[in-house]
């Protein structure tokens, strides 16, 4: 509790009498506290914290000393936690291990940031501090299945996936294929390779002692959409030797139990969860596993679905044989998923009972969860309420205290933002003059609490204290400044915000906090944002620019909406001629380069709200001979867009396929472009979009016989289909007729 400033000099003739006061003082808040958050259930909790989540959404910060500080704090004291499951520790062995690709805009300068928050900040270090000073253990989370994935596979933005593992790139054997070969999982490494095995286990190993960590804990989803069906993928050497061997079968060839597949597959997964425990045993380590809370089969991987509509077990068919895992005493910690299932729990704490294994379930509310098991919770936003977890803050049900404005000039940080926090959600009522000494407290949550609470009393008097508050020393609170600014702003808002990106923001600030403002700031007049696209600050631009595309297209605050992949309907119509004259002008010219290569492709998100003028098609067109390869594939898709818009040229698909169609072919044998690995599934797909003209050019080239690499990414775009942001489902029947048209077995015929 921060009530005692531990850097007042104390005279030694006043010492005692001055002791005893500051104890007197510091038992009461502490007594007053510890009443509003005595747990009504004893067990012991867990605080599941998905960071970089939190350090580029805009959920609970977890970027800096401070936010990290008073979130652990906060998560000890009012929420009862006891450990952290921190999931940062996969964030540092990413930037070990992986490979990041620039086509990938928008990610790749997430890593940048990501590195400095690791490197220089670092956060994962702050983290580890504040649990151990908090009296909590912290244990890292990653993927049992999560290598990333090779650059087709689609998952939360466009083309390329953003990294690869380098396990899987110098290991290609390790990739898990499918029963042709003509395709590689994305995502996993295949378990049934002995050196596979060893390598993650020593890795995870090594990793934990440096850093310090308590233990492991795995989701076994992975995160991308290539999945297309649960028998895909599996068909690997070893696995395929050894279930002849058992079963006297050629998977590859002939019809087999998938059962038995899964049965198998999984008899290697549990060989590496127990390499891996004994390796993490043997260094003082715990290990925990997440299992699905499906109720259709509880010894499946986990299901993911992100953004798309349909939910698939997108590790394969693996049984996932966690009874065994007990049995064996393979892990410490067995973790029902959320939302939890209560009929699957009792059937772990059955398979537990005498045993070591602990039990544990996803779920922040339930006091009816039995002895012994480990309550896990998300926390989001009502870390920063002041509020205990017994409050439900945020719920129908929440239970909520009576406050006054006078707390906010004690020394109760947590009564203090219980008062802000209840400003805010217009239960206590406030005025101007009330909170803005808010605004300077220590307390990072408590300024940030006071920027909601004044964007909400929306009093124009509180304006010129948000927009002052966009220079906090805190990136979090300049980021909390500039939302609510975009919910309560005067004339200059818009403009303040932009010097604050030129003053020197970061990718969080830029990318989330400020677009989202001047989005709602400037969704009615952009000239704001016109005043800004020539500024000599390069991030200006880009935020500028940023904010224009997702007004122009009417899309979601969501950077994975940024090139519009899939919109339809109608753009908002930019107000005033001259000024879409202007905006249309700025655009083409960026398009047209030279200029930062991420603010050329939040341009060409704009156009399509000009596709009537000539010069868009036309500037769209030119940019699939751009000097930069990743742009190409930009313009491209954005050229079939526009080719598709009912204010389209006639003839406008067909010519959009000739060109496009001349930009695949550079993906053949012999290519040498940085983007060979993804590039053609974007371009193709860009070919798929533009109808009947698109297919047939994609089918001559599937069936020509001079260049065998065109023919093999044609019959890919034609018949193994992906989208970037949603699974395209299948089935094997599907597979095998698709196959009798593959390049390589029809040669065979």
């Amino acid at each position: 509790m921060r009530v005692i400033n531990p850097r007042i000099v104390l005279s030694s003739i006043r010492l005692l009498a001055c002791i005893a006061v500051t104890l007197t003082i510091s038992l009461q808040v502490c007594t007053a506290h510890a009443q509003s958050t005595q747990p009504t259930n004893n067990l012991p909790n867990t605080a599941y914290i998905s960071t970089a989540d939190n350090q580029w959404a805009l959920w609970t910060p977890m970027d800096s000393k401070a936010t990290i500080e008073a979130a652990f704090e906060t998560l000890a004291k009012d929420y009862h936690v006891n450990r952290i499951w921190w999931r940062g520790g996969q964030d540092e062995m990413w930037l070990r291990h992986h490979r990041f690709r620039e086509g990938n805009t928008f990610y790749y300068r997430l890593w940048q940031r990501l590195r400095h928050l690791n490197d220089e900040v670092g956060t994962n270090r702050i983290a580890i501090n504040a649990a151990r000073n908090n009296g909590m253990s912290i244990w890292m989370v990653t993927g049992l299945f999560e290598f990333a994935t090779q650059g087709d596979a689609g998952a939360c933005f466009d083309w390329p996936y953003q990294s690869e593992d380098e396990l899987r790139i110098n290991h290609p054997e390790f990739v898990p294929v499918n029963r042709w070969g003509t395709r590689k999982q994305a995502g996993p490494v295949e378990y049934a390779y002995p050196e596979a095995r060893a390598i993650v286990a020593k890795r995870i190993t090594d990793y934990l002692v440096e850093r310090g960590y308590d233990g492991v804990t795995f989701y076994t989803y992975v995160e991308n959409f290539q999945m297309r069906y649960m028998d895909e993928f599996g068909f690997n050497e070893p696995v395929v030797t050894e279930f002849k061997k058992r079963h006297g079968i050629d998977i590859r060839t002939e019809t087999f139990d998938p059962k038995a597949l899964a049965e198998l597959r999984g008899e290697y997964v549990t060989q590496f969860l127990r390499e891996l425990h004994a390796s993490l045993a043997a260094a003082g380590k715990k290990l925990c596993v997440r299992i699905s809370p499906d109720a259709a089969d509880s010894h499946m991987p986990e299901l993911w679905r992100a953004a798309g509509k349909v939910k698939l077990s997108t590790a394969g068919n693996i049984r996932m044989d966690w009874e065994r895992w007990v049995q064996e005493g393979l892990v410490d910690e067995l973790n029902v998923d959320w939302p939890g299932n209560d009929e699957l729990l009792a059937k772990v704490l059955e398979a537990t009972k005498g045993t070591t294994v602990a039990a544990s379930m996803l779920r922040t509310f339930d006091d009816g969860l039995p002895q012994g098991v480990t309550r896990v919770v998300f926390p989001g936003g009502e870390v920063e309420s002041g509020y205990p977890r017994e409050a439900k803050v945020g719920w129908p049900d929440e239970k909520i205290a009576e406050t006054s404005a006078d707390v906010l000039s004690g020394r109760d940080v947590f009564a203090k933002r219980r008062f802000l926090y209840n400003v805010a959600a217009q239960k206590t009522k406030a005025d101007v003059p009330n909170i803005l000494p808010a605004l300077k407290d220590e307390d990072v949550y408590v300024r940030r609490a006071a920027l909601r609470a004044l964007a909400v009393l929306k009093d124009p008097a509180g304006v010129a204290a948000m927009e002052e508050a966009l220079a906090d020393p805190d990136n979090a609170v300049r980021c909390q400044a500039a939302v609510a600014l975009g919910d309560l702003h005067g004339p200059e808002s818009a403009a303040r915000i932009l010097d604050a990106v030129k003053a020197g923001s970061t990718f969080q600030f830029d990318m989330e906090a400020a677009t989202q403002a001047l989005m709602k700031i400037c969704e009615a007049d952009v000239r704001p944002l016109l005043e800004h696209l020539h500024a000599d600050d390069l991030k200006v631009r880009l935020v500028a620019v940023r904010a224009l595309n997702y007004i122009g297209l009417r899309l979601p605050s969501s950077p994975s909406f940024a090139l519009g992949w899939g919109q339809s309907g109608t753009p908002t119509t930019l107000p005033g001629q001259s000024v879409g004259d202007s905006i249309l002008d700025a655009m083409l010219k960026f398009v047209a380069g030279p200029e930062d290569i991420y603010i050329r492709e939040m341009a060409l998100g704009v156009l399509p709200a000009y596709s009537g003028d000539p010069r868009v098609f036309d500037t769209v067109l030119k940019a699939l001979e751009d000097s930069e390869e990743f742009f190409q594939v930009r313009a491209a898709t954005a050229l079939a867009q526009l080719a598709q818009r009912p204010d389209a040229a006639a003839g406008a698909p067909e010519k959009a396929v000739r060109a496009l169609e001349i930009l695949f072919k550079r993906y053949g044998t012999g290519s040498h472009r940085k983007d060979l690995d993804w590039g053609w599934r974007s371009v193709g797909t860009a070919m798929m979009a533009c109808g009947k003209p698109g297919e047939s050019a994609l089918q001559n080239l599937l069936e020509q016989n001079d260049d065998p690499q065109l023919a093999e990414l044609a019959w890919r775009i034609l018949y193994q289909k992906q989208e970037p942001m949603n699974f395209v489902l299948a089935d094997l029947q599907q597979d095998i007729e698709a196959h009798k048209l593959h390049p390589k077995f029809r040669a065979r015929k």
